[in-house]
């Protein structure tokens, strides 16, 4: 499917739920006599105002493009030399203009890796919200956050289960760098090692000219 016809798909959907809601205020406004607070006379206006994109979406646009990685990973805790191994990614609208794809390929200790993420802005929310699954354990991860002041570091928080250690939703922070156009940074964070030095994965992206 196109972007075309998820945009179109989007449409559909959004505009079905928005009729629903009207039907579901009418029958209820019926019934009672007045609507309820969630249907006020402000609500359609509230759902049209988060269906438009804004400057926080077109900021997305700075990952487009085929990027050349190298993966630094902490496994024996931050006093240790890292491992280092090198793949690819590719960022792409999964939704033009709303929605970036981000594919990634490349080793993570010693088994190849594919990845997939989808990261977009949250009109509704006010945050920026993703997803991230890969082919190399069955989670699936989600996450939310803002750019800092700066507007050059997107900071997202999610949980994470970590089997080797039998816990369950632990915090997890992961950070974009917008180092400058040709260069990026991503760090995964586990706020569980406490108030140190808590980066435990580190990808550096350089654009492929």
């Amino acid at each position: 499917m196109n972007s075309k016809h998820l945009l179109g798909t989007a449409a559909i959907v959004l505009t079905t739920g928005a009729l629903l809601s009207m039907a579901v205020a009418q029958n209820v406004g019926d019934k009672q006599g007045k609507l309820p607070p969630q249907y006020d006379a402000d609500g359609m206006k509230r759902w049209q105002e988060t269906t438009k994109t804004d400057f926080h979406h077109a900021k997305l646009g700075d990952w487009i493009g085929k990027w050349e990685t190298e993966s630094r990973m902490w496994m024996e805790g931050n006093d240790k030399p890292p491992a280092i191994e090198k793949g690819s990614a590719e960022c792409s609208w999964l939704v033009d203009g709303r929605w970036l794809k981000i594919e990634t390929a490349g080793p993570l200790m010693g088994m190849n890796v594919k990845g997939f993420g989808v990261l977009g802005f949250d009109r509704y929310k006010s945050k920026y919200v993703g997803s991230w699954c890969d082919s190399w354990n069955t989670t699936l991860l989600t996450f939310e956050g803002n750019f800092d002041h700066t507007d050059k570091a997107l900071f997202l928080y999610g949980t994470m289960d970590e089997p080797m250690s039998n816990e369950h939703d632990k915090h997890v922070k992961y950070v974009w760098r917008l180092i400058d156009k040709d260069h990026l940074v991503f760090e995964i964070h586990d706020l569980a090692i406490g108030e140190g030095n808590t980066k435990v994965i580190e990808i550096g992206y350089t654009r492929k000219q």
